[in-house]
């Protein structure tokens, strides 16, 4: 496991820019902006559960909170909760996290 999954507070006020999942392969990528201009992918492979919820319970928000990471859920799968400051959250529960910079 990379230091950068350890310690996940230096995304807190990055851009969340897009969610995507393809079916096929379990394959999910979480594509944010850290400041000044560092695109940063964070990638679920095998997922198994993917949810987000956008209905904004605390105003209108693209930026990170926090992001909540646990490493097994009893069936060898870790899980992803990523915080936008807007109240809402991405949840991925999958086989294995990475983090890219591009």
């Amino acid at each position: 496991m990379s230091d950068q999954l350890l310690n996940l507070e230096w995304l807190h006020d990055a851009t969340l820019l897009g969610l995507s999942a393809t079916w096929a392969d379990g394959f999910v990528e979480v594509t944010s902006r850290v400041y000044p201009n560092r695109l940063v992918r964070f990638l679920g492979e095998g997922a198994v559960n993917v949810s987000a919820t956008r209905s904004q319970p605390w105003g209108s928000s693209e930026s990170v909170n926090e992001i909540r990471w646990s490493d097994g859920t009893g069936a060898g799968l870790s899980v992803v909760e990523i915080e936008i400051q807007s109240g809402d959250s991405i949840l991925i529960e999958a086989n294995r996290f990475s983090i890219e910079e591009m």
